[in-house]
């Protein structure tokens, strides 16, 4: 049987035996993966090897394991993968939904996509739908590099981020772009003096929406911990993966603090979480600390959950016990968990102490991409636990 994955590295590296320069100019190029969304076309990184396609979003790499026989590559997470039609293209598809998907091909470019040195982080005030109903507030983080022409940084909202966003700024137009397996989302506009004029967010090949920005470093989103608020002693009874009931209420893990983390494995945010909270689990390992997930999936029959579950556990290495919640829904995720008086994002994380007191609600998560807010978010987190679990 023809060997699929030597023909697409050749195909794409292009390498001519016996052509020394050719093989030169090759090497200086880079591959790209681009994703055909209709109004705009999303460009990402990516490196070859002989068993894998690992995706570049700026500092994230995304490893994707290349099934010569299916001529697949799944993402190690989310329930989605690169199916080719030819040795260089094909459709990323969601496999849980219906009739989703994207094309793609891979390919080389002579844009480079390391920075020089770390330039200096940009702040701005953004506005996303702006005079509409739907109108809501984020801080753009930006990092440009003007001698490469390349742009990176995210969007954080009062939810959570956009995540690591990288691409290309040309006289002061640019295009941010990030492809997750989950997500695929391109940002584009323009720096004129201190704001951002002609801003669209595109997601995927179903959504997007107009932005604005103004330069303003001191400007601050709503507290995460103030988005929701608990209304009633915490209690939950929910599956585990082992088809038993998880009970819990005030008499489960006594004298002991606990993290409920309300997540999803299609989730990018759940999944930065998620790899933060297996840090906290090793670190707290001789703590009076237990964490609890409850995961809303795309499906919730007991063979998906388990195996998503278990991708989950395989790619962050926790060890803490992941329920079954419900579908993948902020309105059923709130009719479930009536402690809380609304779920508005996942993942929703509830700190209690010893007593089970709740100590924090908080509403969403700010990835690594962000920055430091990131780095802020986990001081702060650190800060409580320790307080907590003395």
């Amino acid at each position: 049987m023809k060997n699929i994955l030597s023909v697409l590295i050749i195909s794409i590296i292009c390498i001519s035996c016996g052509q020394k320069n050719t093989k030169n100019q090759d090497q200086s190029k880079t591959d790209i993966i681009t994703l055909n969304m209709g109004d705009v076309t999303l460009k990402v990184p990516v490196k070859l090897k002989k068993k894998h396609i690992i995706i570049n979003n700026a500092e994230e790499q995304i490893v994707l394991d290349y099934n010569k026989n299916k001529k697949q590559a799944k993402f190690p997470v989310f329930d989605t993968g690169l199916d080719f039609e030819t040795d260089s293209s094909g459709f990323w598809n969601k496999y849980y939904l219906e009739d989703y998907q994207i094309p793609f091909k891979l390919s080389k470019t002579d844009h480079k996509y390391n920075f020089t040195e770390e330039p200096e982080t940009k702040r701005y005030q953004i506005t996303f739908s702006p005079n509409t109903p739907e109108s809501y507030p984020a801080i753009g983080i930006f990092q440009v590099d003007t001698d490469k022409n390349i742009i990176k940084g995210s969007f954080a909202t009062e939810t959570g981020d956009y995540r690591y966003l990288i691409g290309e700024i040309q006289n002061n137009k640019f295009q941010l772009n990030t492809f997750d397996g989950s997500h695929a989302f391109v940002f584009t506009g323009e720096f004129k003096r201190d704001s951002i004029v002609n801003g669209m967010f595109y997601s995927g090949k179903h959504w997007k929406e107009a932005f604005i920005g103004v330069k303003n470093t001191q400007y601050t989103l709503q507290n995460p911990d103030s988005i929701s608020k608990a209304i009633a002693e915490v209690k939950f009874s929910f599956h585990n993966t082992d088809s038993t009931v998880f009970k819990f209420d005030q008499n489960t893990y006594k004298d002991t603090a606990v993290i409920i983390q309300i997540l999803g494995t299609w989730c990018p945010n759940c999944l930065d979480e998620t790899k933060f909270l297996s840090s906290v689990e090793k670190k707290y390992a001789d703590k009076p600390l237990k964490i609890i997930g409850i995961a809303f999936e795309s499906r919730t029959n007991l063979s998906y959950y388990r195996n998503q579950i278990s991708r989950l556990r395989e790619s962050t290495g926790i060890k803490y016990p992941i329920l079954l919640g419900g579908k993948a829904s902020k309105s059923v995720a709130s009719d479930t968990l009536v402690f809380i008086d609304q779920i508005k994002s996942f993942p929703t994380t509830i700190v209690l102490d010893r007593d089970h007191k709740i100590k924090k609600v908080h509403t969403g998560f700010y990835g690594p991409g962000t920055g430091s807010y990131y780095q802020k978010f986990t001081e702060e987190f650190y800060m409580l636990l320790d307080k907590i679990t003395e």
